[in-house]
């Protein structure tokens, strides 16, 4: 019984071992005229794209590759244009600074100061911000997080009232939180962040910047304001 279905078996694999060695020698040999058509198919075989199921594979891991690079590609784009912002920044605040000394207010020298004069400072020069002049609805953005996010300006009060004027980012995302506090807290008397929660006021007037409670303090997304004032 067992001869009797072992050599059928031996029989299928001898003629299928001696098909495939003909279809080989066929495609090896030039001489032959099948030859063309076996290497027709192989072009044919070559060229075939891509099937469903790969595609599938394919789109799954630029998705997920996207998931964890565009925010990161996000991030250091924001870090990137906190200098810029800064520089700007500084700029504008040592021309009102110059505006209030000419003032002769007696320790009010930014008195009657609007977004109206911090929008005219910076028109035609910033880059990293962008200042609309219009009066007294004279604003000023700009793009550290949310879109149309502002800075906002104001006399502020220290010691006296209009002593100081003071500068709110509004909206920063916080891959530049931290980087803005830093850099700008060199100039500022006071420096504030506001979070995910209550306001925390990093600097003080007269006190030293806390860094580590800058960068506990800043959230993420585009939900941070940073407020600081100058003298």
């Amino acid at each position: 019984m067992t001869l009797f279905f072992f050599i059928p078996t031996l029989r299928f694999y001898l003629f299928s071992r001696l098909l495939k060695e003909s279809i080989m020698t066929i495609c090896i040999d030039p001489s032959l005229p099948t030859a063309k058509a076996c290497a027709s198919q192989k072009r044919q075989h070559k060229m075939r794209g891509f099937t469903l199921i790969e595609l599938g594979v394919v789109l799954t891991i630029v998705a997920i590759l996207a998931l964890f690079a565009i925010p990161r590609v996000q991030g250091y784009l924001l870090s990137g244009r906190v200098q810029p912002t800064v520089a700007e920044s500084v700029d504008a605040i040592g021309q009102l600074r110059a505006l209030g000394a000419a003032n002769g207010g007696a320790g009010q020298p930014y008195a009657g100061m609007t977004a109206l004069n911090f929008a005219t400072v910076l028109r035609d020069k910033a880059v990293a911000l962008i200042p609309n002049v219009n009066g007294a609805d004279s604003s000023v953005q700009h793009r550290l997080g949310a879109a149309g996010a502002t800075v906002t300006f104001l006399a502020d009060t220290i010691t006296t009232a209009g002593d100081s004027i003071r500068l709110t980012f509004n909206s920063v995302n916080g891959a530049a939180c931290v980087d803005l506090a830093s850099a700008l807290q060199a100039q500022a008397r006071t420096v504030t962040i506001t979070g995910s929660g209550a306001a925390t006021t990093v600097k003080a007037a007269g006190a030293n910047y806390f860094a580590q409670t800058a960068q506990t303090s800043c959230a993420a997304g585009d939900v941070n304001t940073l407020a600081f004032t100058f003298q």
